[in-house]
């Protein structure tokens, strides 16, 4: 389905396609000035871990840092470029590791790999730790001005229109593991991507409708990603840097949003 993609997009991919084979990838995109790169704490001998990044000045003892050229209308959609499409990364790999950029790995993943391969699901994530609903979702980022609203409505109409149920589950996309080759996964990813540029880019709002849509058994790993021994959240330069009563002011707004029990989209 790639070939029906922006051009730029395709250019971004074949570019830093990773030649090398393994079983596992573990890997983070930073592009622009959101996130440092946070050094692991712990690697597995069996894993490679891969930061693609736009800095040409970026280094890392832990990391394999792929330097990349190709931009995508925003630094955060470039970054989610990379996020969503291991299939076409890391093409002599069977399994991948997608980490936000704000967490570190402080575990060698032995026991998360495990809960993994024991699995009968070809995806996991960890839920969202604050909402269980992508109705929910779409109305806090859009109270938060954290996209256009404009746009969210116009997405989430498309949701309602397709009788998307309520509270049917929201994953915390900060962490991603998948059997990238499996069609049923390469499919939702493509369909994702398709969501994330041509709607909002909040992808935390479209994947749960996506993977409903095509009948794709989402896996949820137990604990939250905050709570989990393997990683630790380091949290972006730009939100570090807005100041405390700033973001005391953001979490009290979320609070009274996540409260409410009624929803601001026509049915």
């Amino acid at each position: 389905m790639i070939e029906n993609f922006d051009p730029k997009v395709k250019s971004i991919l074949g570019d830093a396609v990773i030649k090398k084979s393994g079983k596992m990838a573990v890997y983070t995109a930073i592009f622009g000035e959101n996130d440092c790169l946070n050094e692991i704490l712990k690697k597995n001998d069996d894993i490679d871990y891969y930061c693609f990044t736009d800095n040409p000045k970026l280094t890392s003892n832990t990391w394999s840092v792929i330097h990349c050229c190709g931009f995508y209308r925003s630094t955060r959609l470039t970054a989610k470029v990379f996020k969503i499409f291991p299939h076409f990364l890391f093409v002599n790999y069977d399994y991948s590791i997608w980490i936000d950029g704000s967490y570190r790995i402080k575990s060698n993943l032995v026991v998360l790999s495990n809960i993994f391969f024991k699995n009968n699901h070809n995806i996991l994530f960890f839920s969202n730790p604050f909402r269980d609903c992508l109705y929910k979702e779409a109305k806090v980022c859009s109270a938060l001005g954290l996209d256009d609203k404009e746009v969210i409505d116009r997405q989430i109409k498309r949701y309602i229109f397709d009788n998307y149920p309520m509270n049917n589950g929201l994953i915390h996309g900060a962490l991603i593991i998948r059997k990238h080759h499996n069609e049923i996964v390469n499919k939702v990813m493509d369909l994702w991507w398709n969501e994330v540029s041509n709607y909002s880019y909040r992808d935390q709002i479209s994947f749960n409708y996506i993977a409903w849509k095509e009948g794709l058994n989402v896996g949820y790993i137990k604990g939250t990603l905050s709570s989990s021994e393997d990683f630790e959240f380091t949290g972006h330069i730009k939100i570090a840097n807005i100041g405390i009563f700033r973001k005391i002011w953001v979490k009290l707004k979320v609070m009274i949003i996540d409260n409410f029990q009624g929803d601001n989209f026509e049915r």
